[in-house]
């Protein structure tokens, strides 16, 4: 699942996704804020390992 929306839509209603979320309901422009600012630098290692 990709869609900020439908990550913090999970969150709300998914046992599952609430677990993992620590029962916290972040809305989808918190979720897509940290993808871009703290995600970058994992994603561009784990790209640079992988090639």
């Amino acid at each position: 699942m990709y869609s900020s929306r439908q990550i913090a839509k999970a969150v709300r209603e998914n046992i599952m996704f609430m677990w993992i979320a620590g029962r916290q309901r972040p809305d989808f422009h918190t979720l897509n804020r940290f993808r871009s600012e703290r995600m970058k630098t994992v994603l561009q290692s784990v790209f640079t390992a992988v090639l």
